[in-house]
């Protein structure tokens, strides 16, 4: 026993020198060394209003994604009485919000907050492909549109005098670069936006000098593209810009023709929407307004490896897309869910549905609304046992019984998300389904336990897998936690002493001394 005690100190001292000598060296290598050799940091704010004018009326934001120059530190959403989910474009990287406003009262708010750490000093160019374009993705950028009237007698008039017939294609983009540059009058009021007036009157506003860039780049079969984003500057009142990029030699080659800037752009230009101008859309034409602020913040804290240590970015989770970002912070904050549920268990003297449930039945809830979560958890619940009562007639095996429970709540769950789409409470099922195998076994446990130890403790467990369900939920839905846990990943090893602490204990638990409280007292 004595060597087993000293054997889990010695464990534990070892865990957290370690944790700690780790986490002092990250710091040693973090943020202001970064700072000093060109990263900006910067905040950029959405502040959009959505008044839906039917139940299932949807608002598209556009949101920016990491960039070769870009890369976001942490976001954040705030949308009461709305249902979001997030789409992920891989063909043009585009990520987007899609919102369902559940209140058709009143009008709703939607408010996304972004820091975003800007690298200066990368030499990579920015959004090179090495695949080249499908048919259909060249045919798509190649078309005529509304406003890009690549077939226009006076598109193609301007082109005919730019290519002379006999120019590279390198050289007929750099010829429609410098004409849409310098041959186009900036016009403040009044000025045309589309493509082929634009070239008729040489009048433009910017957005009509990139569409006119864009038309002649169609009309000399070159594919390109509008891409809208934000110039990061100090600005209350943000606007987007546009500008284009032109696919050639299997790469997209971004252009600004208004500012002048060819073949690179500066590393503040931020692209967030590819191929539409609108930031923010709705599917039916519900009322809506939008806008944008943009602030310097004054540095980054401890989220940047210093350059000079090139080896060390291998262990920096925070230089990865914002994407793997969300999906590897959930990850990390598993075992802290698990050393919730332990302390439950071991300390405290609550008992759960097996270690790792609660955990998971909060993870299924970090990306949806948690009501119409906990609706459906509770619907699922009360007509998965009954039908697990009826079963118990049959006699059947464990393994067809818990194939037939499987089936009830997959019954139970597409019946709800089809309820819930119906009266425009969630956009997508992704977003509000739950385990469907941890639901099954909760079910089954729930019965077991009913059956050896009666329904007043069958509910207790259930009850306390629900409570340390929400505090895991609150845990993970935490953005401050699970930033600092990426940023500090080998805080794993104070969890991992956290355990051992935990697992040597083996005194009172907290709900024993209530219990007990009158032999306690005689004993006092």
């Amino acid at each position: 026993m004595v060597n087993h005690h000293r054997a889990a100190i010695l464990a534990i001292l070892l865990l957290v020198v370690t944790g700690a000598g780790c986490v002092a060296l990250r710091i040693k290598c973090m943020s202001k060394p970064a700072l000093s050799q060109g990263i900006d940091t910067w905040r950029l704010t959405y502040d959009v209003k959505f008044r839906a004018n039917k139940p299932g009326a949807r608002l598209h934001i556009a949101i920016p994604s990491d960039t070769v120059f870009a890369n976001i530190v942490s976001e954040s959403f705030s949308h009461k009485k709305l249902v979001v989910d997030m789409l992920h474009n891989k063909e043009t990287r585009d990520r987007e919000a899609i919102a369902v406003a559940s209140d058709l009262s009143t009008p709703v708010k939607f408010t996304a907050q972004f820091d975003v750490k800007i690298n200066t000093n990368s030499k990579q160019p920015a959004y090179s492909s090495k695949k080249p374009l499908g048919t259909p993705e060249k045919l798509k950028y190649l078309r005529s549109e509304k406003f890009i009237q690549k077939d226009d007698p006076n598109v193609v008039q301007v082109l005919t005098s730019l290519s002379d017939g006999k120019k590279t294609k390198a050289k007929l983009i750099e010829s429609i670069f410098d004409y849409c540059s310098e041959n186009l009058a900036q016009s403040q009021s009044n000025s045309p936006a589309d493509a082929a007036t634009v070239l008729q009157k040489g009048q433009c506003s910017v957005l009509g000098r990139a569409r006119a860039m864009v038309a002649l780049c169609r009309a000399g079969r070159i594919p390109s593209r509008l891409i809208t984003g934000f110039i990061l500057e100090n600005n209350s009142r943000a606007k987007p810009s546009t500008w284009i990029e032109v696919y050639h030699k299997k790469k997209w080659i971004p252009y600004d023709p208004h500012n002048g800037f060819s073949l690179e752009l500066p590393p503040n230009y931020l692209p967030i929407k590819c191929g539409d101008i609108r930031i923010v859309k709705s599917s039916d034409g519900s009322k809506r307004s939008s806008a944008y602020t943009i602030e310097q913040l004054d540095r980054t804290p401890l989220v940047a490896m210093s350059s000079n240590t090139k080896f060390w970015n291998i262990f920096d989770l925070t230089r990865l897309p914002i994407s793997m970002k969300k999906t590897l912070t959930l990850i990390l904050l598993l075992p802290t869910g698990a050393l919730i549920t332990a302390f439950f268990r071991n300390l405290i003297g609550i008992r759960t549905f097996g270690t790792f449930t609660p955990t998971l039945l909060a993870l299924s809830l970090v990306n949806s609304d948690w009501r119409i979560g906990a609706i459906i958890f509770f619907l699922i619940l009360g007509i998965g046992l009954p039908c697990r009562v009826l079963l118990n007639w049959l006699k059947l095996l464990a393994v067809p019984r818990l194939g037939i429970i499987l089936t009830v709540v997959v019954i139970c769950l597409i019946v709800a998300v089809s309820v819930c789409e119906y009266f425009g409470f969630a956009p997508t099922a992704r977003s509000i389904l739950l385990p469907v195998v941890i639901m099954t076994m909760m079910i089954e446990r729930f019965f077991i336990t009913l059956e050896e130890d009666g329904g007043k403790d069958a509910l207790k467990v259930l009850c306390g897998t629900i409570v340390a369900a929400i505090c895991c939920f609150i845990l993970l839905h935490s953005a401050p936690i699970g930033q600092v846990i990426l940023t500090f990943p080998e805080m794993q090893l104070f969890i991992a002493a956290a355990f051992v602490l935990i697992g040597r204990y083996s005194g009172y638990r907290l709900s024993e001394l209530w219990r007990f409280r009158d032999i306690v007292k005689l004993q006092g």
